[in-house]
C-alpha cells in the first residue's frame, strides 16, 4: 500500500493526461460533425442522381 500511495499522488497531479483526454474529446467531436455532414450530403446526392435517372429514362 505504501508504494501505491506516491504513484497514486503523481498520477493525480499529472495534467498530460487530462490534456490529451481534452484533445481526444474536440477530435471525436470533429468526426462525429463530420460525419453528420457527409451523411447528409451524400443522401442529397442520392436524391439528386436519382432525379436524373428518371428524367432520362421517361
Amino acid at each position: 500500500m505504501k508504494k501505491i500511495m506516491p504513484f497514486a499522488r503523481r498520477f493525480a497531479g499529472d495534467r498530460n493526461g487530462a490534456t490529451a483526454l481534452e484533445y481526444g474529446l474536440i477530435a471525436s467531436l470533429v468526426v462525429i460533425i463530420l460525419l453528420i455532414g457527409l451523411t447528409a450530403v451524400g443522401n442529397n446526392t442520392v436524391t439528386m442522381w436519382e432525379t436524373v435517372d428518371t428524367a432520362i429514362t421517361t
